[in-house]
């Protein structure tokens, strides 16, 4: 009998292969997902804030809504402007 070698490419690196494009896969689906969870969550943002209108802003600390004794007595000022639609029962202070 005559013996052959085998040629071309081993089962292992096939098996090997097949793995690393599952896991590929895999991640590209989560990564994915995420993305586009991001891209929900920030819709609106470039619209902006009226800062006239609304006390909290997002990224912005330090304001709430509070009467003006309790905003000067915790060291807060109250900010200049005639009607938050977030304080409608009180005023926007800045500490």
């Amino acid at each position: 009998m005559e013996s052959k070698k085998a040629q071309g490419i081993s089962m292992n690196i096939i098996i090997i292969a097949a793995i690393a494009i599952i896991v590929l896969v895999v991640i590209v689906a989560i990564f994915g997902g995420k993305a586009r969870q991001f891209g929900k969550g920030t819709e609106g943002v470039s619209e902006g804030f009226d800062t006239k209108k609304i006390c909290k802003i997002p990224g912005v600390y330090g304001r709430e809504c509070k009467t003006p004794q309790l905003c000067e007595d915790e060291g807060g000022s109250v900010v200049p402007g005639s009607e938050f639609e977030d304080c409608p029962q009180s005023y926007c202070c800045q500490k």
